[in-house]
């Protein structure tokens, strides 16, 4: 028998082998306050994404600022972040942009 350590998020029940993977998960976690993650961004939206003049994604999660599909790694670099407590498909492509109204 071995004895295996892990490393679990302080926010939410997530396991790991490696301290730096939780880490850097801990800074994405949709539950850590200060977390930083494109679905939980108030300027992403679901809506239907365009990815070539012969396909559709139905449903998709899109950043308003590129109008590209959400990837949660991005908002550690992104400037137009801004933390909603709503994830991305409770938003409509109607509401894009809402921190324009709402943050200033």
């Amino acid at each position: 028998m071995k004895i295996v350590q892990r490393y679990k998020c302080s926010y939410c029940q997530k396991l790991t082998a490696k301290e730096e993977t939780m880490e850097r998960h801990e800074k994405e976690c949709r539950h850590n306050p200060n977390g930083k993650n494109c679905y939980m961004c108030a300027n992403s939206y679901e809506g239907d994404y365009d990815n070539s003049e012969y396909s559709t994604i139905r449903n998709a999660p899109i950043c308003a600022y590129n109008e590209e599909i959400l990837t949660p790694h991005d908002a550690l670099k992104c400037e137009g972040f801004v933390r909603s407590d709503d994830m991305y498909y409770l938003r409509s492509e109607d509401s894009k942009f809402p921190c324009n109204k709402e943050c200033d």
